[in-house]
């Protein structure tokens, strides 16, 4: 294979993983070569449906392959560690998606055996990828808005009663795990990995004790305060807004997956629009603006190939904070999950 090859494992067989792989197929020297499942069938019907020559119906089987080189994990948030320790140990290279475990000592493990083994790790946050959120980011660092001092991002979805991983405290459900932690990620993004200084928030579990709504105000050491709000019970505007002294940048909805951001400044308006690609399937994809999942796939792909750790973007070191961030969070409003005992 050349260089810049890289074979692909996808541990998973749900919809992320099935508009992740659609992302794949754009990247440059991404061969998808395997899946695995915990079912046989379910590895089958997937790789069936997408192509993929070997499929393995145990995780184990697929990190024992000598064919894969980089794994990327799409399963249920209380399996992330564990699944990604599994390819870690057998020397591959994971791209993990968010949160990255279910607390911080959890991922602690995965980012100690990652460097142990000398592999890529990145945590599919896939937000700081977009075209959008790095001119965002040039901006601000232009001092196009001043000095920032405040954040404000929000993403609220109503979750239908039947979504399972939302409500179900053993796979890991609430809002905040799977959602709020676009806004919180979003927050130290632009606070570039910053441990807070206080953090002071609020929060309502529903009768299975997950939680539904979360506001959170964080402080950082630079003097931005960032309010956050996440919710599976309303729908919010779902926009970011960083604000400096001089001007704001608004961060158009999905922020997490933008194609557009605004520059308030000096008493004009200018929009930087930045239409993500067609899917590379032709059939339509599972989340909002999936076709932008390229990018992560193609950064982390670089980055693996070049033979780097990690991504500049989406560091280990930075992916604990924000599960710390998680935990303090998660501290104040009251929620526990099983892998916390």
């Amino acid at each position: 294979a050349k260089a810049l090859n890289m074979r692909w494992g996808i541990c998973g067989t749900g919809k992320i993983c099935d508009d992740f792989l659609d992302g794949l197929r754009a990247v440059d020297g991404a061969e998808v070569v395997a899946v695995c499942s915990r079912t046989q069938a379910k590895a089958d019907a997937f790789g069936e449906g997408h192509g993929i020559p070997t499929r393995y119906g145990s995780h184990a089987a697929m990190a024992a392959a000598t064919d894969v080189d980089i794994v990327y994990v799409g399963v249920l948030h209380p399996y992330h560690a564990e699944c990604s320790l599994t390819f870690i140990q057998a020397g591959k290279h994971v791209v993990c998606e968010k949160p990255v475990a279910m607390n911080a000592s959890q991922f602690k493990k995965v980012m100690a055996t990652a460097q142990e083994k000398g592999v890529f790790f990145m945590e599919a946050m896939w937000t700081r990828f977009f075209p959008a959120t790095k001119k965002a980011l040039e901006l601000v660092d232009s001092g196009a808005i001043g000095e920032v001092k405040a954040i404000m991002a929000n993403f609220c979805c109503v979750m239908p009663a039947d979504v399972d991983r939302i409500w179900k405290k053993e796979l890991g459900g609430g809002a905040l795990l799977d959602i709020g932690i676009y806004p919180l990620s979003f927050a130290s993004m632009v606070c570039k990995g910053t441990k807070p200084v206080k953090i002071a928030a609020t929060g309502v579990l529903t009768s299975a004790g997950v939680d539904e709504g979360v506001s959170a105000s964080i402080t950082y050491p630079s003097g931005v305060v960032a309010s956050i709000t996440t919710s599976a019970r309303t729908d919010g505007t779902n926009e970011a807004v960083i604000q400096g002294t001089t001007g704001r940048i608004r961060i158009t909805s999905p922020f997490w997956c933008p194609e557009q951001i605004v520059l308030e400044a000096g008493g004009t308006s200018t929009n930087f629009d930045f239409p993500l690609p067609k899917p590379t399937g032709g059939k339509a994809l599972h989340f909002i603006n999936s076709q932008g999942l390229r990018f992560e796939a193609e950064a982390a792909q670089k980055a693996a190939a070049a033979g780097s750790l990690q991504t500049t973007e989406m560091t280990p070191d930075e992916s604990l904070q924000v599960m710390e961030n998680l935990d303090e969070i998660r501290r104040q409003i009251g929620l526990v999950y099983p892998a916390d005992e």
